[in-house]
């Protein structure tokens, strides 16, 4: 998995023609795409829902992650850019430290049909 600086539709075309596969964390800095994916997940019902929660040293933390098709919801010029892309992946984490909780949304993007995240 690579972060948001290596989310470049050069980076997953290199990936793939020596035949790996990416999972690319997605930030605003791809602008038309992530605006696609934040869209996409709010209109469209997730093909794929998995939550883990986890209680450790009085913190307690729930992970929920989400799968759509990109096809499904990406503008076409959006999803051409990217080669072989297939899944758009929207992880939300919500962790309570004694009375603070602190929440955060996270985007990905792959070209693997059937992923399995470990959260």
């Amino acid at each position: 998995m690579l972060d948001a600086i290596g989310c470049q539709t050069e980076i997953a075309e290199q990936i793939v023609e020596k035949g790996g596969h990416y999972l690319l964390s997605l930030k605003e800095n791809q602008r038309g795409l992530y605006d696609d994916v934040v869209c996409g997940f709010k209109a469209c019902r997730a093909d794929s829902v998995s939550e883990q929660w986890e209680y450790d040293h009085g913190r307690f933390e729930v992970r929920k992650c989400s799968i759509i098709q990109s096809k499904n919801v990406l503008l076409p010029e959006n999803q051409e850019k990217w080669r072989g892309l297939k899944t758009l992946i929207k992880v939300e984490s919500s962790r309570t430290v004694k009375d603070r909780e602190m929440k955060e949304t996270r985007y990905y993007i792959s070209d693997e049909e059937g992923i399995i995240l470990m959260l």
